[in-house]
């Protein structure tokens, strides 16, 4: 999903280019398609990220949100913008400004901009059968695959035999624990857990994953 950016800002440079060419609005049927196909990826994105958000927290017992802004935030709100000017130009060209096309655009623009927003910020997720690493696009990794987690005090790094993901910390991520297991909850949580907030709290969480699932630990904290 973000690769999109590869089919977004050829369709928007087409776009004014068609508008550009066409002064005498003769490709109405153009004009259509072009409407459909930006609007389509708007309503792909937020259907996309709900269906992620939902997964989410259908499977994840832990959640740690990062208090660092996505670094693919702005790109995404940039590619929204784009999108709706050029959808904006193509209804001015070829309808009325005026009508519910224009009503529709903004109303999806709207909800793509609240979507991005409300995810904006990375999360790692932990299950009794994966580690998930969620910023914009899902990367669930089995604990069976994973060779080595090494955490330090800004960054997580998780390695399997065919790939390595990292993460970026800030040392003050903050820690939902709606599901939090009672087992979990007896062992670690002593109530003040809302209040550490930090990747200490990750590190301990993480401890007791490597003991039951049996992958290298390396933690600098």
């Amino acid at each position: 999903m973000l690769k999109n950016r590869f089919l977004v800002w050829p369709l928007v440079i087409g776009t004014f280019v068609l508008i550009l060419f066409d002064a005498t609005s003769d490709f109405s049927r153009t004009f259509i398609v072009l409407k459909s196909i930006l609007e389509l990826y708007l309503f792909v994105w937020c259907a996309y990220l709900i269906t992620t958000a939902f997964g989410q927290s259908q499977e994840s017992k832990k959640v740690i949100k990062i208090r660092k802004k996505s670094k693919y935030f702005n790109s995404l709100a940039l590619q929204g913008i784009a999108i709706v000017l050029a959808q904006l130009a193509l209804v001015y060209h070829y309808d009325d400004i005026y009508s519910f096309n224009t009503v529709m655009i903004a109303v999806l623009f709207l909800y793509f901009l609240s979507q991005i927003t409300e995810n904006s910020y990375p999360k790692v997720m932990l299950s009794n059968t994966h580690i998930g690493v969620s910023d914009f696009q899902m990367t669930k990794i089995p604990w069976n695959e994973i060779q080595i987690v090494r955490l330090e005090p800004l960054k997580l790094t998780i390695q399997t035999s065919s790939l390595s993901k990292s993460v970026s910390l800030t040392g003050l991520e903050e820690f939902s624990n709606d599901d939090v297991e009672k087992e979990l909850a007896a062992e670690i949580l002593d109530g003040s857990v809302a209040s550490e907030g930090t990747s200490h709290t990750l590190s301990q969480l993480l401890k007791i994953y490597a003991d039951k699932k049996d992958f290298d630990l390396q933690s600098t904290l």
